[in-house]
């Protein structure tokens, strides 16, 4: 039996049947034809409608629902010029009037005061003179008032509180004057408070905390004296603050710390003193701090780092001190600094190339030294010609960072700074003189000197020798010279305040010098000291002053020091001078050596083994070079070496076992290399290492338990994150995140294999692989799934998963009832902290047996039969266990549709079934 379903739509048309319109009252038609004629209306911009008699349809004319009265006049923008007539109080309706951005001029008229039902009146930006409150004071209905940037005189009554209503008040660029009244606090509903650029004086605050849901407020550029009041602390709603341009003196209050709504505080160009406090940084919603021109003084607070939506600081011409606190790297968002004209000294920090959208930076006229950091090249997003670095003591020998720095600098800015002579040298010319002679900086102001400063240790204690007050001064001779004695000199060159910058500003000293009147020096050391020049390419150093000297000068060359007697070398101080090529092995004959340091250099090759050999060597410092292969070991054999750094290489392989025989090591720096492998738990018998860095490496497994027998580590310095390390011991994992640099939790950065591995319950698409990711789920990465089937191996790569967030995936090609068996490991790729690709080991095998269990039903053919007639079908039901199933069977007829129920017979037990089918 075939039923029909009708669907019947029903279209339903309506239709409005207008009501009848409404006539505007002849006084309303009046009053804004007054209005039209008193503002040179035909010189609107736009008079659409209104020569016609339909009031309503007048270009800016808002009646109400029926046509009966003007609820809104918008005449904005619209060059209307003239004065308000007097009957536009006879818009008794009006609810709304615009008519800001035009050239009206006069007083208002008295009888705005009758329009009792209007909410929102906006006249900025015209020629309005004289007072206003007496004609709207009213206006209870009131809700926006905006009568900002007009000629307004005298003073705001006390009877602005009759504006009960008023949510919006602005009435900035006036000449209103006086003290603010306190009524205007106690309006209940203000939101938003604009009396900036007016004459106000007095103590603005006093009574400002019954403002409860202010959250707008400017009062700059006005008279206000005194301090900031503690009341301001009760506005909690505020959002907005703007003092500035006033007189306000004494410190920044504490009641601020207190509005932790603050997005835009404004405090510039005011008298406050005493330091920035602490508590700003707990304004953590602030994105505009403005505190500049003021007479504030010392440090910078670190807790400015945690205002991490902070895009605009201006803290400029104040008295601040001290360094440039690292923590502004933090600022994220930032994206204008300005630093300028204060006191600020010590060199730029590294972390502030991390503001990554900075795009105006101001650091001009402080007290800053030394070179400009390589990493400020990463601030892409500075603005060319919009910052300023000037008058200062910066410098690059970077051509990279210089060309940068040109082309971001308004103006000139190296031949600006105040930096020490160049090419210093020194010269032997008797037996007891010496001749010292240098290249004048670019920069030459005004009055400054230079200061030639001296000691017999490279290390100093360095003392002041000489002054020189004539800048253009390029040499000077010294007699009295003691022979046998070594002399170290370096200049820095003095600048004193002048008409850009009121700081004394000192530069940072020169390159060091040495000399030495000749002595018997020893030949094994001398002829390792010409196979370290000739195999570093010594002619191509930044400095190579007085190296390959005559026999007996060797102490006087530049980055050796010798002992008391002058003929042993004791130190090389090599760092940073561009020496390229292998270390010689002859370097081992330097035998009473007790510090060598040549690190940030392009050295590369193995270290050579037979630096085992240098016995008294108590610093080692091979850093920052190329240096591959092996750590030697033997390294092992310097008994007396307290730091050894070898960080920042290509080394590879092992940390070895023997430098657990360096029982002085106090210092341990193998971060940025290769290295693979565990760590040995010799290295626990190092019982005076205070640090130990081996981050960014490619080391793996458990850290040995006894590691926690180093007791002399000290708090927070040493590192161990982008590794693949672990430990099951609480007690050691806490040891090793105090000692741990950066407040840090190394664990969270480890290259671990994922835990928790199991398999999920078989289903017809196969088996769900679940685990616990890794905590370290940042960087690239992900988890790489390897299957074999047998428990042997070999296994094969199966599947590596998109990132090291997921924790599970599907195995849809398993062979039912065949055992397969996977493992895992997590894999990270080179990132900005670790330039490896880290493999961690293995997590446990897991064997997998898919067993399916879903039902079956053997194949049906189609089949044909005739009406009234029917056919037997026989077929099989189960699953893969044999076990009996619940069916339920369907026919489909090809032409007449599914078959009813009543003409399908089963019959038959267990798995064997018997199906009927009649027509």
């Amino acid at each position: 039996m075939i039923k029909k379903t009708i669907l019947v739509l029903f279209f339903i048309s309506l239709s409005v049947i207008p009501s009848a319109w409404g006539i505007i009252p002849e006084l309303e038609k009046l009053a804004l034809d007054e209005l039209y004629e008193s503002t040179n209306g035909d010189q609107w911009l736009q008079n659409d409608g209104w020569n016609e008699s339909d009031v309503c349809k007048r270009w800016g004319v808002t009646c109400n629902s029926d046509n009966s009265h003007v609820i809104g006049l918008k005449l904005f923008y619209n060059q209307l010029q003239g004065s308000l007539p007097n009957n536009l109080g006879n818009l008794k309706q009006l609810q709304t009037l615009f008519l800001a951005g035009n050239a009206i001029s006069g007083t208002l008229p008295q009888s705005m005061g009758e329009l009792s039902f209007l909410t929102h009146l906006d006249l900025s930006d015209n020629q309005l003179q004289g007072s206003i409150f007496s004609s709207l004071e009213k206006l209870s209905k009131l809700s926006f008032l905006a009568i900002s940037n007009n000629h307004l005189s005298g003073e705001i009554p006390e009877t602005i509180l009759n504006l009960s209503g008023l949510i919006h008040l602005n009435l900035s660029e006036n000449n209103l004057s006086g003290n603010i009244p306190v009524s205007i606090w106690q309006l209940p509903n203000l939101n938003n408070l604009n009396l900036s650029g007016n004459q106000f004086i007095g103590d603005v605050l006093s009574e400002c905390s019954s403002a409860k849901y202010l959250s707008y407020l400017n009062l700059s550029n006005n008279g206000f004296t005194g301090t900031i009041p503690p009341c301001i602390g009760e506005l909690r709603s505020l959002s907005s603050l703007y003092l500035s341009d006033n007189k306000f003196s004494g410190t920044i209050p504490s009641a601020i710390s207190q509005l932790s709504n603050l997005v835009y505080l404004y405090l510039e160009h005011n008298s406050l003193e005493g330091n920035i406090p602490e508590f700003i940084g707990i304004l953590y919603l602030l994105q505009t701090l403005r505190l500049n021109n003021n007479n504030l003084s010392g440090l910078l607070p670190e807790s400015l780092g945690n205002l991490n939506q902070l895009i605009r600081l201006d803290l400029s011409n104040n008295k601040l001190t001290g360094i440039i606190p690292e923590s502004l790297g933090n600022l994220a968002q930032l994206q204008s600094l300005y630093l300028n004209n204060n006191c600020f000294t010590g060199t730029l920090p590294d972390e502030l190339s991390q503001c990554q959208n900075l795009k105006v930076l101001f650091i001009a006229a402080n007290k800053i030294q030394g070179p400009i950091p390589d990493e400020w090249i990463a601030l892409t997003s500075l603005n060319n010609s919009y910052s300023d670095f000037r008058w200062n003591a910066l410098w690059t020998k970077n051509s990279s960072v210089k060309s940068f720095m040109d082309n971001k600098q308004q103006g000139e800015w190296e031949t600006t700074q105040t930096t020490p002579p160049t090419s210093l040298k020194v010269e032997i010319i008797s037996d007891s003189s010496i001749n010292l002679s240098w290249v004048i900086p670019d920069f030459h102001p005004g009055p400054g000197k230079y200061e030639i400063y001296y000691a017999h240790d490279v290390q100093g204690p360095f003392q002041l020798f000489f002054e020189i007050t004539d800048y253009q001064t390029q040499t000077i001779t010294f007699s009295n010279i003691e022979p046998c004695i070594s002399y170290y000199f370096k200049i820095k060159t003095i600048t004193y305040p002048h008409s850009n910058n009121s700081n004394q500003v000192d530069s940072t000293f020169s390159e060091m010098v040495s000399v030495s009147i000749l002595s018997d020096f020893n030949q094994l050391e001398r002829d390792a000291l010409l196979a370290l020049y000739q195999s570093t390419d010594g002619e191509n150093w930044i400095n190579q002053n007085a190296w390959m000297g005559v026999n007996g000068s060797e102490c006087s060359w530049y980055g050796i020091e010798c002992n008391s007697d002058k003929n042993h070398v004791i130190g090389i101080q090599l760092a940073s001078n561009k020496l390229e090529g292998e270390l010689p092995e002859d370097i081992k004959k330097l035998s009473h050596l007790l510090r060598l340091d040549l690190r940030d250099n392009q050295l590369n090759g193995n270290i050579p083994t037979t630096i085992g050999e240098m016995k008294s060597l108590v610093h080692l410092d091979l850093s920052a070079n190329n240096f591959e292969g092996n750590i030697p070991d033997t390294i092992g054999q310097l008994n007396d070496l307290e730091s050894l750094m070898l960080y920042d290489n290509e080394l590879s392989g092992i940390i070895p076992k023997s430098l657990s025989a360096l029982t002085s090591l106090k210092r341990l720096y193998l971060e940025k290399n290769h290295l693979s492998g565990s760590l040995p738990q010799e290295l626990s018998l190092l019982l005076q290492l205070e640090k130990i860095r081996i981050h960014s490496n490619q080391l793996i497994g458990e850290i040995p338990g006894n590691f926690a027998l180093l007791s002399s580590l000290i708090n927070d310095s040493s590192d161990f994150r982008w590794n693949g390390l672990y430990s099951n011991n609480p007690t050691l994992v806490n040891f090793l995140n105090i000692c741990q640099r950066d407040n840090a939790d190394w664990t969270k950065t480890q290259n671990i294999p994922p835990k928790n591995i199991y398999a999920g319950s078989a289903q017809e698409n196969g088996i769900t692989l679940f685990w616990t990711p890794i905590p370290y789920s940042v960087d690239s990465g992900g988890y790489e799934i390897y299957k074999s089937e047998n428990a042997d191996g070999p296994f094969q790569m199966y599947h590596t998963t998109v990132d090291k967030t997921v924790s599970s995936f599907l195995l849809s090609d398993l062979t039912p009832n065949t055992p397969s068996y996977f493992r895992i490991r997590t894999i990270t790729r080179p990132h900005n902290n670790n330039s490896n690709t880290l493999e961690s080991l293995f997590s446990p095998d897991l064997s997998i047996v898919y067993t399916r269990n879903f039902p079956w039903i053997s194949d049906i053919s189609n089949q044909t039969i005739y009406q009234n007639s029917y056919i037997d079908i026989s077929f099989s039901v189960g699953d893969d266990t044999g076990s009996q199933q619940n069916l339920n069977v369907s026919a489909l007829s090809s032409n007449a549709g599914l078959v009813p129920w009543e003409n399908l017979i089963i019959s038959g037990s267990n798995t064997s079934k018997i199906l009927r089918v009649s027509s």
